[in-house]
């Protein structure tokens, strides 16, 4: 299960990939995994929770006969129910951790690859200008990379975070719940769409 589970996730993420050629497409892939991780959640759940309460009713209300009574006619469909909502819900967690990972890595390391090279410039110019540097004689501006980091993490990954939490609450209470709706359902879309 984990195997082809990881191998669905792995296949998609890199059609997509390979298709648009931007990362920023991928996250309509995620969304995607999403869904059907609820949709594999709630079939599962579903089965398991049909043919558990069709085999207890009847069995052990009706009857009188112990759960897992092999003259219960509905037994292997509750055993079997069983396995599918646990089967179809851990390959649903799976696939979605999987592919969600994978997306957050993407974002996190093109948010990195541009602080790293602002970092990489400053590195440079404080070898090439600081006298004395190289040999010990002179002291690196080692306060000038804190802040070359300390600026890429608050402009790469607070300002949006903090959007995805203080918009859709704003767009609710100033807009209504039909635009929350909408901001919602568009928002996944646009910013896939999104020049990077």
């Amino acid at each position: 299960m984990g195997l082809s589970i990881a191998s669905l996730g792995i296949l998609g993420l890199g059609i997509f990939y390979l298709a648009y050629k931007d990362p920023l497409v991928i996250n309509g892939f995620a969304m995607g995994a999403s869904s059907i991780a609820l949709f594999a959640r709630v079939g599962g759940g579903i089965y398991t929770k049909s043919a558990d309460v069709g085999a207890d009713l009847v069995g052990k209300l009706e009857a009188g006969i112990p759960e897992d009574d092999p003259r219960n006619p509905a037994v292997i469909a509750d055993n079997v129910g069983d396995n599918v909502g646990d089967v179809a819900g851990m390959g649903a967690d799976l696939f979605e951790s999987y592919v969600g990972s994978v997306v957050a890595a993407i974002a996190i390391g093109k948010a990195v690859g541009r602080a790293a090279f602002r970092m990489v410039a400053e590195v440079r110019r404080q070898f090439r200008e600081i006298a004395g540097l190289m040999e010990g004689r002179a002291k690196p501006d080692t306060e000038r990379c804190v802040a070359i980091a300390t600026t890429a993490a608050l402009r790469e990954m607070i300002v949006p975070g903090l959007t995805a939490v203080v918009v859709p609450p704003l767009i609710g209470w100033l807009l209504g719940k039909e635009a929350l709706g909408g901001l919602l359902a568009g928002a996944p879309s646009w910013g896939s769409s999104s020049p990077s």
